[in-house]
């Protein structure tokens, strides 16, 4: 039996039927990504997924759900964002990310994108996980949310291991904490490298607590958002280290060796 709908999946470049049957999500998501518009605004990826469907295989549930599994793969590492002026007023409206459309031009597999950003999730502190990485998960729309999730984390360990009160917050709580007679300042420590701990840590709240707990700030690059988690996980790192006093017993065992 001749298939009808041939001479479209041989233009469009598709798979046979059960070929795209098989397909993961990260197969179908590079699939999409060479079919989706680049040179629009905005569109709605359903819309071009039942194009595909409907003129490429007659209409199929099981294609759809393949194809929309790519859709949502696309999505969750920010390679399609939403359309804020919104596609013919729809919500639904969405269009390739920066890193999307790079990819989308320069034929590049999403391989290596995913496999980076599953590298750094190895890196990623537990209450990380527990608190940001949900969120992250969900999208992009999502992102600034899990960016604050993070740097909670951080303002919420700095303020239980030195003893400050719910009042104190963010940057000024930093600079007291790892400041001059500081709960959280190595005394044994180099007093230039202690300096810089105070400012790493209140330049944290500064750039990445401050600004999403008050505004929307938009970050779209999933890879930059995991990196701004790994930091985050870095951070609580340090102030456990600072919590066991280990660091303050290095430099006190140091100094009572050379005395």
């Amino acid at each position: 039996m001749i298939d009808s709908h041939s001479d479209f999946r041989a233009r469009m470049g598709l798979p046979e039927r059960a070929t795209l049957l098989a397909f993961s999500p990260e197969e179908a998501a590079q699939l999409l990504l060479r079919i989706f518009p680049k040179d629009r605004a905005s569109f709605v990826p359903a819309d071009t997924v039942r194009h595909i469907v409907d003129e490429g295989y007659g209409r199929s549930e099981d294609i759809d759900r393949v194809l929309m599994e790519g859709v949502a793969y696309l999505d969750r590492y920010g390679l399609l964002v939403g359309e804020f002026r919104a596609y013919s007023g729809s919500a639904m409206g969405r269009m390739l990310s920066r890193k999307g459309k790079e990819l989308a031009e320069s034929g590049g597999n999403l391989a290596a994108l995913t496999t980076a950003i599953a590298d750094q999730r190895a890196l990623l502190h537990p209450d990380v996980i527990a608190t940001a990485l949900p969120l992250y998960e969900r999208g992009p729309q999502f992102f600034d949310s899990a960016v604050a999730a993070a740097m909670k984390c951080v303002e919420v360990a700095v303020r239980q291991a030195g003893g400050f009160s719910d009042s104190d917050l963010g940057v000024l709580m930093m600079r007291h904490a790892f400041g001059e007679g500081g709960p959280l300042r190595n005394e044994y420590g180099d007093p230039g490298e202690e300096n810089g701990y105070r400012e790493l840590f209140s330049g944290a709240m500064a750039v990445y607590k401050n600004p999403p707990s008050h505004r929307y700030v938009g970050w779209r690059d999933s890879v930059s958002v995991l990196r701004i988690l790994v930091f985050a996980g870095e951070l609580l790192h340090t102030v456990e280290d600072r919590i066991d006093g280990a660091l303050s017993r290095q430099m006190k065992e140091a100094v009572e060796d050379v005395e």
